[in-house]
């Protein structure tokens, strides 16, 4: 089971805060609150308004084991360089929802490709869900591609 905390910590442009304001004020109480839950045997989930990708550093010293934020920040760059640290909630922004089943069919390849990988573990949000034939492809997709990696 996982529990979901919610925090604003940006606007659409940036941070309200600078990173050493938040390592300062919040990361030892996060962190104090996050290893709580473990102890409880629940993983936890962070979900943070605004583009604060320079932050994602901070919740994983403050022990978030995801992530689930705005489409604005770069989910590319940030699986590239955290993925391996913590699960992202990735935004499925890119195929926009009355999109037909070819080019749904060819996102969710696109979405495979770039962010279905085993040690790097994510999740699809679905706060912009593409459609069926989105998901359907995605799931088949994951399950070709991860089997193959066996």
């Amino acid at each position: 089971m996982a529990l979901q905390f919610t925090t604003t910590g940006g606007t659409q442009d940036g941070l309200f805060f600078n990173e050493r304001v938040v390592r300062e004020m919040l990361v030892p109480y996060m962190r104090k609150v996050t290893d709580h839950i473990h102890s409880l045997g629940y993983v936890t989930n962070l979900h943070s308004c605004g583009k604060v990708e320079r932050l994602v550093p901070c919740m994983i010293e403050a022990g978030w084991d995801c992530w689930d934020g705005m489409a604005i920040n770069d989910y590319h760059m940030l699986y590239e360089q955290y993925g391996d640290k913590f699960m992202m909630n990735v935004p499925a922004t890119e195929c926009p929802s009355n999109a037909d089943t070819d080019t749904q069919k060819a996102w969710a390849a696109k979405f495979v490709d770039e962010f279905a990988v085993r040690e790097k573990p994510s999740v699809l949000s679905n706060y912009d869900n593409p459609g069926l034939d989105f998901d359907y492809e995605l799931y088949k997709l994951t399950r070709e591609k991860l089997d193959d990696e066996k």
